[in-house]
């Protein structure tokens, strides 16, 4: 049996099996583990029997030993509340935290949103009867002592906090849960974040955390490096333009108005202001164009360069980088246009990724669109692109177009199933918008790249992206006033 073989059974059965656990959450130590020991039993004998079962036997085990290996991780990353944890002083009572800002702080116009590593806590509680952990103090007596895991602490502060600064709050602590059948505690769960801090009183303290990595300072640059940025759009670009460029350059949605958000969910253009493998390979697709003088073997390294600065523009968060990683693996796909080693190279590369988060497979609705997007990226671009021979290529626009079209028939049946909404103008909307996509990045990014030079330079070189911009923008408005343009369900 070829070496591709095991390594697709293997990858195949991690894979499947650590959605079957996260989703069925069975036991870790009983039906989980002797299922996959049972399998590579029978495989063993096979093995042994006659020549004939030898292959068979073979793809057994490494089924067997990646669904073994998939309990174990499962197992082992599974999220455990003790006394200390931050989510056992969750009971809606007063506290005092300290600690750091572990992520990029969310500001928003009237308050801001911050993650917080939690170090110290001040509590007085009282147990109640929906209570499964009692944390020390629920006596009625005050606890001051340590705390750990993550908090989301709303509130205002002026000057803003930044990542990796002291931060302490107070107010009520408690468990986020679901929210008009949305399951917010399941979303922040994906983030390590198991309590929430509402209208919190915020303040810096002067000691700087002990807890605080010492790779604090290279994050904090980069997300420095992502709001300077923004900063810059905002001057060459009014809005909503200037929040629809954001979206598409860095995926940053919270300075997009309600109502055009929903006219984009409407009109199935969601995924265009989402930095997902779609918006990292239409980078790519744009560089590529521009660097068609040179070799196809050559452009790799400059692109992936290229690349890797894009996820450090955009921050550098998990959701990015694994984007940037699934979005070089697509411009190989389709450049080099041999399909079975990337193919391989993207399940390896999920298989990292689940390694180090399980639940992601089962329940971050990123990674599976991502994930879906780059299938369809490799398996119907290229056949997408011979049925748009038509279209001029100009800026990599039929590739574009092929590329959207095939992320859109892929992330279809998993976009109906979560959102319980089908978009009936959505395939429109995305062939008139994917030839805009790459003219308005690109015109964009050069437009607020000479602003930052002159930004009176900036301002007339804006004109062109502002026009395709709020093209855009009205497809989307008038996608979504079409009667019965979505469908929910």
């Amino acid at each position: 049996m070829s070496p591709s073989r095991i390594s697709y059974s293997f990858l195949g059965s991690f894979l499947v099996w650590t959605f079957f656990c996260e989703k069925s959450g069975i036991d870790s130590t009983s039906l989980s583990v002797f299922i996959p020991i049972g399998i590579m039993f029978v495989a063993g004998c096979a093995c042994l029997i006659t020549n004939t079962l030898r292959a068979i036997g073979v793809m057994m085990l490494a089924i067997g030993f990646g669904a073994l290996l998939s309990s174990s991780v499962v197992s082992w990353q599974a999220h455990v509340t003790d006394a200390t944890s931050v989510e056992s002083f969750a009971n809606d009572r007063t506290v005092l935290i300290t600690g750091w800002i572990a992520d990029a702080p969310e500001q928003r116009p009237t308050d801001a949103r911050y993650t917080i590593e939690t170090e110290t806590i001040e509590t007085i509680c009282k147990k109640t009867k929906n209570q499964k952990t009692v944390a020390p103090g629920c006596d009625g007596t005050p606890y001051a002592g340590p705390v750990h895991g993550k908090l989301l602490a709303t509130g205002f502060t002026w000057p803003p906090l930044r990542y990796g600064d002291p931060i302490t709050v107070s107010g009520k602590l408690t468990r986020p849960g679901i929210i008009e059948d949305f399951d917010y505690g399941k979303y922040l769960s994906l983030r390590g974040i198991f309590a929430t801090m509402t209208r919190a009183s915020i303040a810096r303290p002067q000691a700087d955390p002990p807890t605080r990595p010492a790779s604090w300072k290279i994050f904090r640059k980069l997300y420095d490096t992502r709001t300077w940025y923004e900063t810059q759009v905002q001057q060459v670009f009014v809005e909503p333009q200037a929040a629809l460029l954001l979206g598409l350059l860095t995926g940053a949605q919270s300075g997009l108005p309600q109502h055009l958000a929903d006219d984009f969910r409407t009109a199935g253009l969601s995924h265009i202001v989402a930095v997902s493998g779609y918006n990292v390979t239409i980078v790519l697709l744009i560089l590529s164009g521009l660097l068609c003088w040179l070799p196809v073997r050559r452009r790799i390294l400059p692109l992936a360069i290229a690349l890797m600065a894009y996820g450090i523009l955009t921050g550098g968060s998990p959701p990015v980088m694994r984007a940037v990683i699934m979005g070089i693996l697509g411009l190989i796909a389709i450049t080099l246009g041999r399909q079975s080693t990337p193919r391989l190279t993207v399940l390896w590369t999920a298989f990292v990724m689940v390694l180090m988060r399980p639940q992601a497979i089962s329940d971050d609705v990123s990674f599976q669109l991502s994930f879906l997007a780059v299938i369809g990226l490799m398996e119907l671009s290229p056949w997408l692109q011979s049925v748009l021979k038509y279209i001029p290529d100009t800026l990599g626009v039929r590739t574009s177009l092929a590329a959207t079209l095939a992320a859109l028939i892929m992330t279809l049946p998993l976009t109906i199933f979560i959102f319980r909404q089908i978009s009936l103008v959505a395939p429109i909307t995305n062939v008139l918008v994917a030839p805009l996509i790459p003219l308005a990045m690109l015109t964009g990014f050069i437009a607020t790249v000479a602003g930052i030079l002159w930004l009176p330079l900036g301002l007339a070189l804006g004109y062109p992206a502002w026009a395709v911009l709020e093209l855009i923008i009205l497809i989307a408005e008038t996608g979504a006033r079409v009667p019965w343009a979505a469908v929910k369900f």
